[in-house]
């Protein structure tokens, strides 16, 4: 992806902002769910803080970090058969190719953009960084973020992790806490994200 120095419309510069040119392919789609977004064609679809390590700690200490620790590389190949199950999922609901391309974009934006190569968690630990990403990053590194496209996008992400429930992946409760979220936040992130683009408005994420 390319990336752009001018995305704040606050005078910040920004040198890994994201880059798309095809805005209008941020629509939503259906995988089962009514009550997301309707999609083009006419379908309808529904920090952690690091304290300095004594030079004379445990190796049990650093055996459990091995432990927790994850290959990016892995991730991002389980990534691509995460997408590829997702993909044969949008096909079999009768969605166009256009609209099933939009949210296979954006889980993969979420999956390899944020949550790998910013934060290098797996898919499983993206199910309560959506804050994060739609709230935060969304808005101050996406070119196109509007307030309308993070709503296509939360559809996009809804559908993708209902897919990964659907076979085993993640949990009913994650999937729940997930829904939640994105019900109750939505209207904060859609107004943080007018605010950011309105070179009128205050800076919502100033100083950070």
């Amino acid at each position: 992806m390319e990336t752009d120095d001018n995305k704040s419309s606050h005078g910040e510069t920004d040198d890994n902002q994201i880059v798309n040119g095809e805005t209008d392919d941020n629509q939503a789609g259906s995988l089962g769910d009514a009550d997301d977004n309707q999609a083009g064609g006419g379908e309808t679809d529904d920090n952690t803080g690091f304290e300095d390590e004594d030079e004379d700690d445990d190796w049990d200490d650093d055996d459990d970090d091995d432990e927790d620790w994850q290959d990016p590389e892995e991730i991002e190949k389980k990534n691509g058969e995460y997408l590829a199950m997702f993909g044969e999922d949008l096909r079999k609901s009768g969605l166009s190719e256009r609209t099933i391309g939009s949210h296979l974009s954006n889980a993969d934006l979420f999956l390899n953009e944020f949550l790998l190569y910013r934060e290098e968690l797996s898919m499983q630990a993206g199910v309560s960084m959506l804050g994060s990403f739609l709230g935060d990053f969304y808005i101050r590194k996406c070119a196109w973020s509007a307030p309308g496209n993070i709503k296509t996008t939360a559809a996009s992400l809804k559908k993708f992790y209902k897919s990964m429930l659907g076979r085993g992946l993640i949990r009913d409760s994650d999937y729940r806490h997930l829904s939640d979220e994105i019900k109750d936040k939505m209207e904060d992130w859609q107004r943080d994200c007018a605010k950011y683009n309105d070179p009128d408005q205050d800076d919502p994420f100033y100083p950070f």
